[in-house]
């Protein structure tokens, strides 16, 4: 009976397409599911972040002395990057600098805040608001 069954499975399986027998293509690498938070968005269980490339100046100088604040910065150069950024005219004054200073992502009409996230997410994140904050200069 089981060599039927066997048999019939086989049989199936031929007359498939040859399309169907290919087995799923792979997932993404996370970099490449995570945009620019380049795999972030495993660590809190999958999409819905914002784009950090989205962000203006005055978010990103504002996300910056959070990070500064919260010492969830990396690296030496931040602060100086970060005062070079608040002297350009319109940073600080914008609303998104604002909510940056309270760990708000603003990107457009959407914000995601950092208040409920991992330190050691944070701490990425805060690596690639640095990248972006320089990137104004």
């Amino acid at each position: 009976m089981r060599a039927i069954k066997t048999l019939a499975i086989v049989g199936l399986c031929a007359a498939m397409p040859a399309t169907a027998q290919q087995p799923a293509p792979a997932a993404p690498p996370a970099a490449a599911r995570g945009g620019a938070f380049g795999g972030l968005g495993d660590l809190l269980g999958g999409g819905g972040l914002p784009d950090i490339a989205s962000t203006g100046a005055g978010n990103a100088a504002g996300l910056l002395g959070y990070c500064i604040k919260n010492n969830l910065v990396e690296g030496n150069g931040a602060a100086g990057i970060l005062g070079r950024l608040t002297g350009r005219q319109g940073v600080t004054a914008s609303p998104g600098f604002e909510a940056g200073q309270k760990g708000q992502v603003q990107t457009g009409r959407n914000a995601f805040s950092l208040a409920g996230v991992q330190d050691r997410v944070k701490t990425q994140l805060c690596g690639l608001v640095l990248k972006r904050a320089r990137s104004f200069l």
